[in-house]
């Protein structure tokens, strides 16, 4: 525990010294710190489960295609050890995601930090192929926005082949850059959200046999715990204060980052039902850290000091709390 706290704190020092848009040397100290102790570890579930397949590489495994093509090339062509497979996928993940916080909020020290709070990267190191793919969609989203078709749909055939779910993240991705001038109406969150609860075991039926990615989660115990209703409760809390009231103020820019984000939670809420889908959430919610950094950035404070001082506490302790609850990443193992 004690090197998750250590690593907390050099990340908090150093998230106040982040600027939007221009890079220092501050920047790159603090995304090499990101990447290393994500790139160089030894643990998590699925580090030990993609281990083993890339021990035993078959090209027909439920892997994705294009996934298994990256550990067939990385082992028999490069001859080259897994580690080297593991810190790839955290350098690019994380740059991406750095470099998104970057330009999406005014704070994106703040941001940063609460990509680490809020357990974002911690996920990663278990579901490292499918943060991937999160990364490459939001890069495709700003390659769109660009004019760059080409690169945008590149990076989404390579998501669709690294994991077969990012289907849905991309369409409704799509949905929502196409129309980015419209707010999404609640009365629809919350009857996709009754829907979804009442028509639990079709809809589980269809994500499981459309997904190669998923199929295990047919004899998988996925019933959700304590830890899981606390932070859907935790959510719910965060999206019906900061979020939805922030959320009538926002500019047009901002509605899609909102829109996306509010699906997400609406598809949390079946996680009550199956923890399955805290993985198909986890392409929405990924947003959360840029709404609250513009959040705070944007509060009017009472007491700047104390309400601040309070807020950062709030982030350290549900850290804790994550990592202690959700990741199966204590103890931390170095590669080294």
């Amino acid at each position: 525990m004690m090197i998750y706290i250590i690593f907390y704190f050099i990340v908090f020092i150093l998230s106040f010294k982040i600027k939007k848009d221009k890079y220092t040397i501050f920047d790159y100290l603090l995304i090499t710190i990101i990447v290393l102790f994500s790139g160089l570890r030894m643990t998590g579930t699925d580090y030990f489960l993609y281990h083993r397949l890339f021990n035993n590489l078959s090209l027909n495994s439920r892997t994705g295609i294009g996934f298994r093509y990256v550990m067939f090339f990385i082992k028999i062509i490069l001859n080259l050890d897994y580690q080297v497979l593991i810190f790839l996928v955290a350098l690019v993940t994380n740059v991406i995601f750095y470099r998104y916080f970057k330009k999406k909020t005014n704070n994106p020290g703040l941001a940063i930090l609460i990509y680490i709070s809020a357990g974002f990267y911690t996920t990663s190191f278990n579901m490292f192929r499918q943060t991937l793919c999160i990364a490459l969609i939001l890069l495709s989203f700003d390659f769109l926005k660009d004019g760059k078709k080409v690169k945008a749909i590149a990076m989404w055939i390579i998501s669709f082949l690294f994991h077969s779910s990012s289907i849905i993240a991309i369409i409704i991705y799509l949905i929502f850059h196409l129309y980015k001038n419209k707010k999404i109406k609640f009365r629809y969150l919350l009857a996709f959200v009754i829907l979804g609860l009442l028509f639990y075991n079709p809809l589980f039926t269809f994500v499981i046999t459309s997904f190669d990615s998923y199929s295990l989660y047919m004899n998988y115990n996925s019933t959700p715990g304590l830890g899981t209703c606390m932070n859907v409760f935790v959510y719910l809390l965060i999206t019906l204060i900061l979020v939805i009231p922030k959320y009538k103020e926002t500019s047009v820019d901002n509605y899609t980052i909102y829109n996306l984000f509010l699906v997400g939670v609406s598809i949390m809420v079946l996680e009550l039902k199956n923890y399955l889908f805290f993985r198909i959430a986890f392409y929405f919610t990924i947003l959360l850290p840029i709404i609250l950094a513009n959040s705070y950035e944007n509060h009017s404070f009472k007491n700047k000091k104390i309400e601040s001082l309070l807020f950062y506490i709030a982030l350290f302790v549900y850290y804790l709390f994550y990592i202690n609850s959700f990741d199966g990443v204590i103890p931390y193992n170095f590669f080294f």
